[in-house]
């Protein structure tokens, strides 16, 4: 019998929402400059979309995704993300990041969630 497979650190489940027995955290982001890619970025995520670098190219022309998440979770914003299969859009085993916003935050500026 094979041994069950070990997921590599990183990415993955890292960023998983706490679950429902505890609160969230305190919620007070800082809301990025507008006309800005992090500001674009907030806007599909608050959107309730589940964000990844291509979707995020095919919106702006910009491949920064990570250096906006990079940015708003600097800000405060809970970005949580989760690995995807990238064969597809790729052509290559591997994965891809992509993110969602905390369902908390999404109730607590009052969309979606």
């Amino acid at each position: 019998m094979d041994a069950p497979k070990k997921k590599p650190a990183g990415h993955g489940g890292q960023f998983a929402e706490q679950g429902a027995l505890f609160e969230p955290p305190p919620f007070s982001p800082v809301w990025p400059s507008p006309a800005t890619l992090p500001a674009r970025a907030l806007d599909m995520l608050l959107g309730g979309e589940r964000v990844t670098h291509p979707d995020f190219q095919t919106a702006t022309r910009s491949w920064r995704l990570a250096a906006c998440i990079d940015v708003l979770r600097k800000l405060a914003w809970p970005v949580l993300t989760f690995d995807e299969n990238g064969q597809p859009i790729t052509g290559r085993r591997r994965a891809i990041a992509a993110y969602r916003m905390a369902a908390y935050a999404l109730q607590a500026v009052g969309v979606g969630a």
